[in-house]
């Protein structure tokens, strides 16, 4: 069976639960109970989407995320507001999205929509048309140069437009995506995290969160200057 969602949970209630909602809307599910059945079920390939239970899982869910995203799935996980170092780590392995518990369905299968309808696009998931894309985003500071995804550029571009300006994750949503609506607000965090890592050469220049506002970029040294450039 191709294209399944492959649950990744230690508690059969929580099973059952997301395979009645997931079959609800058309989306097959397989139930993965250990490291070695995630890795197992990787291997034989015909997913879609793995979704990690965050909270009761007892293996190494870092690694696992890893390994679902190298073999270019989506990745989402249930996670709990304790968990913020556990959520950090799973975002620098690889993690898309980040669904508070307890669960909202509807949250959970916008980003499975979104991962379907990109499926029959590898470029597309989370991202505007290929064909509307620069194929090449340069940065520039104090003579450092760095590559940078579609995403993380397009995310840069937005608040170099805004200045000193706040730029809130609904402004980043719709600069960004092409339907936003699809995308949560937590998938805005994930990429933030990712651009500040690779900015982290770029000493003079951060980005900064403005709590319960959004973001802003930042220069740490008088008269610094971020550059982007972009081209197809």
């Amino acid at each position: 069976m191709e294209n399944r969602v492959l649950i990744c949970t230690e508690d059969p209630e929580l099973y059952l639960l997301l395979n009645h909602i997931l079959s609800v809307e058309g989306f097959p599910s397989q139930l993965a109970d250990s490291d070695a059945d995630v890795e197992s079920c990787l291997q034989k390939g015909g997913l879609l989407a793995v979704i990690f239970d965050g909270v009761a899982w007892h293996g190494d869910i870092v690694a696992l995320c890893s390994l679902s995203k190298q073999a270019g799935l989506a990745v989402g996980a249930l996670i709990a507001g304790d968990m913020r170092t556990m959520h950090l780590q799973m975002i620098k392995a690889g993690l898309d999205d980040g669904i508070m518990r307890p669960l909202d369905p509807e949250r959970l299968l916008a980003f499975l929509r979104h991962a379907r309808r990109a499926a029959g696009n590898p470029s597309a998931f989370g991202e505007v048309p290929p064909s509307a894309l620069p194929t090449h985003i340069s940065v520039s500071s104090s003579g450092r140069h760095l590559a940078l995804t579609s995403i993380e550029g397009r995310i840069l571009e937005t608040l170099v437009r805004h200045g000193n300006r706040t730029c809130s994750r609904d402004d980043l949503l719709t600069a960004v995506w092409r339907e936003p609506h699809d995308v949560g607000a937590r998938t805005v965090d994930v990429h933030i995290a990712r651009l500040r890592k690779a900015l982290s050469a770029c000493h003079d220049v951060r980005i900064k969160t403005v709590y319960g506002e959004g973001y802003a970029l930042v220069s740490t040294r008088k008269g610094e200057e971020l550059r982007v450039a972009a081209r197809r």
